[in-house]
């Protein structure tokens, strides 16, 4: 069934992403078992703002890299990782600042120092990463991935072994195999070394592919990296933990949700640059296509999760676990995990069109929905409620989502040579 649903490209895009999956999967679920719920909760809190400057070090530069990457030379695609690597240093500043100070309102300024070194460890990473994936080489991105989130997951599984595990051993642990696996990456990419000129002009280019990118990144903060600290504020950090439990039971189908980008993406600007005449009827069709098996193979694990919620927790956490009541919550989260697949597919369609423009309005549509919504329905609701609002969001992006793919190719398009005049 799977052979039929998938070509080869996108089994290996599949099974890279199934190892960095796994592994975030597995370092989330020993800290929910080995930690005590409050620390494990300031983990997700800290966690949710890496995500937060992760995306948007991805949308301003790994999109950019993964849409001009695909279709380009062999000599720029050369150049293309070296300046996107320039441009993930010169972004420090700016992770540091988001990340530190939210370990300051919690009052673990160590822990959020070493998690600003993993932030910027695992923005180089993606961005070697990416390097490979543009140009489909999906398997050669295996080697780095296994370093970085399979081998951190197993010093992490080892290190809660032992009492006393900290968070700053944490954090330095995934920086590390992070900093390996980009080094691993980088070599395997061939970097060239670009020009003044060379490194000005991949800037340009980046910035007229990725300015609107930024509006996604800022208005995707709104939605549901904020929801942990929602939780934080009304029912303290066990509230957190609680919800990233749940998320974790979900997390088994990331492998195919998050290899979306990575198989759409590059395949849509490639598409785009060999059929400029490419309809936005035919997009869609494309789109619905692609959507449709991504969900025919997370369906058996989101039935399973609906039908039997309680056994899928004693699985993951056992019978005495404080997370065990958290049954409504999983079931809703069901529902975020199937409307994570037509977001996910939508946007990235977007994306390798050149519609970052309308992307932006897809993620903005739903941040404003989740502003508008999170914060009574946490209140009231707690965990369940969250997952209410994270659903809301996610179907109102998709909603945009798809009838902007039905629109005429955008100017941005035109400018980066997608589409003729």
């Amino acid at each position: 069934m799977l052979q039929r649903l998938m070509t080869a490209g996108s089994t290996w895009a599949i099974a890279d992403q199934m190892i960095a999956s796994a592994g975030n999967f597995a370092i989330s679920l020993l800290l929910a078992r080995g930690l005590p719920p409050a620390e494990f909760g300031t983990f997700v809190l800290l966690n949710s703002v890496c995500l937060i400057v992760y995306g948007f070090h991805s949308n301003l530069i790994v999109s950019p890299l993964m849409v001009f990457g695909a279709p380009a030379s062999a000599s720029k695609s050369q150049i293309y990782p070296t300046a996107a690597l320039a441009f993930t240093l010169a972004l420090l500043p700016v992770s540091a600042l988001f990340v530190f100070s939210a370990a300051v309102s919690l009052h673990r300024e160590i822990a959020g120092a070493l998690a600003v070194l993993y932030a910027l460890s695992w923005q180089l990473q993606e961005t070697t990463r990416r390097a490979l994936t543009c140009r489909f080489r999906y398997r050669d991105a295996l080697w780095g991935d296994a370093i970085s989130y399979l081998g951190q997951a197993c010093i992490v599984g080892l290190l809660t072994l032992r009492p006393g595990t900290t968070l700053n051993t944490v954090f330095f642990t995934m920086a590390a195999t992070s900093l390996v696996a980009a080094a691993l990456q980088s070599w395997q990419a061939g970097l060239g070394l670009p020009t003044w000129t060379q490194l000005r002009e991949c800037g340009t280019e980046f910035w007229t592919l990725g300015k609107w990118m930024v509006v996604v990144s800022i208005t995707s903060a709104a939605a549901s990296p904020v929801i942990p600290w929602m939780l934080n504020w009304f029912h303290g950090r066990e509230a957190a933990a609680s919800y990233q439990a749940a998320t974790n039971v979900l997390g088994l189908a990331n492998p195919v949700i998050l290899s979306i980008p990575a198989i759409v993406v590059p395949a849509a600007a490639t598409f785009m640059a060999k059929s400029g005449a490419q309809t936005g009827k035919s997009l869609s069709r494309l789109a619905m296509k692609s959507m449709l098996k991504f969900e025919l193979i997370i369906a058996p694990w989101c039935a399973f999760v609906l039908l039997w919620p309680q056994t899928t927790l004693i699985w993951f956490y056992g019978k005495g676990s404080v997370y065990g009541s958290q049954t409504v919550a999983l079931r809703i989260g069901v529902l975020v995990c199937i409307l994570s697949v037509p977001m996910a597919v939508f946007g990235a369609a977007l994306t390798g069109v050149g519609k970052t423009k309308s992307n932006a309005a897809m993620q903005g549509a739903g941040a404003v929905a989740s502003l508008v919504c999170a914060p009574p329905l946490i209140f009231v609701g707690g965990v369940a409620g969250a997952m209410v609002a994270d659903s809301v969001s996610r179907s109102v992006r998709a909603f945009v989502g798809i009838r902007a793919l039905g629109a005429s190719p955008p100017e941005e398009a035109k400018i980066l040579g997608f589409v003729s005049e």
